[in-house]
């Protein structure tokens, strides 16, 4: 005995299932190392450029070209050029073993939203009484 499947053609519109809003950004501060740029530790600069965060950052050249990064400069590139991007960039200069110090120094700028720290990979102490359950 044979039996027949019909074949079935499928056309699902998934149009309406594109979002129709997104979250603004708000407010970002990236913290990080750096000892490159012209910015002072521990106090929040407005970045409003790629060209600006060079400076403050990083190294550039005479003709402006960045001829040496940081992780905080890296960090601000990542999020400017975002999209949607950020409606301000604040970028906070630690020194080695200063993040706590750079932290605190944004209690200075109430508008920020979001914090984040470049080139940092935050993990647990290996005593932190973790555990898998």
């Amino acid at each position: 005995m044979s039996i027949a499947y019909p074949f079935v053609d499928v056309d699902v519109d998934t149009s309406g299932l594109a979002p129709v809003m997104r979250r603004a950004p708000g407010v970002l501060a990236v913290v990080g190392v750096s000892t490159l740029g012209d910015a002072p530790a521990n106090t929040p600069r407005i970045v409003g450029s790629l060209e600006e965060a060079a400076n403050m950052f990083a190294t550039v050249d005479g003709d402006g070209a960045v001829t040496a990064t940081s992780p905080l400069y890296e960090g601000l590139v990542a999020a400017m050029t975002q999209s949607p991007g950020p409606s301000k960039v604040y970028g906070v200069k630690a020194a080695a073993d200063g993040i706590p110090a750079a932290l605190a120094s944004l209690n200075a700028a109430d508008d920020v939203t979001f914090v984040t720290l470049a080139g940092i990979v935050a993990s647990a102490p290996p005593d932190a009484g973790h555990r898998r359950r």
